[in-house]
């Protein structure tokens, strides 16, 4: 059977420990973060844990700790350390060399692939690229391990390393630890799939290193980053300004530097708005067939939007627009008489899922009638189809606040939308209540020519 250390041992013996200072780049002593002390507490536990991160939390280090634990409390053990690369797997047995050395370890043998120790435990390096597809899928053949430890799953070139090493270590604790590298690979499957892995997730926000000024972001800019799931200012402003320093899109960032689980498997190209270009910014002239006025509902508390649209029912269009994180319900009927005494609308609607289930009853003590609209799945898919066929149209406009949502929004592998869309969908309830009641505009009777007539008298040249 398997000893494992106890936790409190394993973390008191990180305090003699020496690592290297990212920004100083030189050894410095080890104080265990707040995800290394997590895996740590999980792996001395026994648990089998599949860890989805962001980059630099330091969890390949503490892994690489425990798999030195482990093979000096077990005598005659087998580690194995499966990397992406090469180069990795030579540094990541140097950093498992540093803390034997520091923990004054007796070391039999050293090399680039396998650290051993006078019990007669060791630890290899084996690496999951280069070489052919039949080299990698040897991988871990060579013989039987007591415990895997898997290191970027996600950047294998050749997925079957993970294979042979599981079936050549049967029964063996495993950790799989690994940045996400988009939604088709092997490691993706084994996070969105169900397993017998414990699996943790590392978001952005939980590194207490990744903070910055709060006001080095605007407060438009912090209301988008919290439609991205941000609820930390000083978390959100150092992601904006890596990302800025890095050069990448949001997606891209997301996918290194994730606030939630499903932002590292999304695509690159999961524009909602496809277009090369975005919308046009602007509003659309009232007609002569009257307008609706649409609400989507939030709650008031500075993070979601109520919005206010006020859409012509002729061109399907915004004729004026409103919005607030902060108004509520009360705030929002002044908002709203005011316009139903400028637009004299037919309908107002507004969304009573939720938060908005009591709205039509408060307008109506203050004398105003509401049609309430109920968003289902399916509605809300209908319903985002016609802002986005609205908007692809020849005279597509939309105020600012929308264009900017359209632009910024994220479709998910699932087709479920990241980010703010507060406006969109108070649109959508509009353009699907239009739908249901389309205009009645009369027939126009044109005077209509003897076509067969005029034809004849062309051909035979008779006036």
């Amino acid at each position: 059977m398997l000893l494992r250390p106890a936790y409190a041992k394993a973390k008191a013996l990180t305090t003699v420990c020496n690592i290297l200072n990212q920004q100083t780049l030189s050894l410095s002593p080890w104080q265990i973060n707040h995800e290394q002390q997590e895996i740590l507490r999980r792996l001395c536990a026994g648990e089998q844990v599949l860890v989805l991160k962001s980059r630099q939390v330091g969890v390949s280090t503490v892994t690489c700790f425990f798999d030195l634990l482990l093979a000096t409390v077990n005598d005659g053990i087998k580690v194995a350390l499966c990397c992406d690369t090469e180069a990795k797997s030579t540094e990541l047995l140097g950093k498992i060399k540093g803390f034997a050395d520091d923990l004054e370890l007796d070391i039999t043998r050293q090399n680039d692939t396998i650290l051993e120790l006078a019990n007669g435990s060791s630890v290899r390096a084996l690496t999951a690229a280069g070489g052919s597809e039949k080299k990698g899928s040897r991988t871990g053949r060579s013989g039987s391990y007591q415990f895997v430890h898997f290191t970027e799953l996600a950047y294998y070139t050749n997925e079957r390393a993970y294979g042979a090493l599981k079936a050549s270590s049967s029964g063996a604790p495993v950790i799989v630890e690994s940045t996400a590298n988009g939604p088709s690979n092997l490691y993706a499957r084994l996070w969105q799939q169900n397993n017998t892995y414990s699996k943790v997730f590392f978001s952005v926000e939980s590194h207490a290193g990744y903070r910055a000024d709060p006001s080095a972001i605007s407060d438009k800019r912090w209301l988008e980053l919290q439609a991205l799931g941000f609820t930390s200012r000083e978390c959100a402003a150092h992601w904006e300004r890596a990302r800025a320093d890095a050069g990448a899109s949001e997606i891209e960032h997301l996918r290194d530097f994730p606030v939630l689980p499903e932002q590292p498997f999304m695509l690159s190209e999961s524009r909602w708005f496809a277009s090369s270009s975005p919308p046009r910014v602007g509003l659309v002239p009232r007609g002569e067939w009257g307008c609706i006025i649409a609400i989507d509902v939030s709650a008031a508390k500075g993070r979601d939007f109520t919005t206010v649209s006020v859409v012509d029912r002729d061109t399907r269009g915004i004729i004026d627009y409103w919005e607030s994180a902060i108004d509520d319900v009360y705030n929002v009927c002044s908002v709203v008489k005011a316009k139903i005494e400028m637009f004299s609308p037919q309908a107002v609607i507004v969304e009573t899922n939720g938060v908005g289930e009591t709205w039509p009853a408060i307008f109506a003590r203050e004398g105003m009638s509401l049609t309430s609209h109920h968003t289902t799945e399916a509605s809300r898919a209908d319903g985002l189809a016609l802002v986005r066929r609205q908007l692809e149209s020849p005279q597509g406009c939309a105020p600012q606040p929308i264009v900017d949502e359209v632009t910024a929004l994220v479709a998910r592998n699932d087709g479920k939308l990241v980010g703010k869309k507060d406006g969109i969908m108070g649109w959508s309830f509009a353009l699907l209540w239009c739908a249901a009641n389309p205009v009645s505009k009369p027939l126009v009777h044109r005077p209509q020519s003897n076509y067969f007539d005029e034809v004849l008298a062309e051909l035979t040249g008779e006036d």
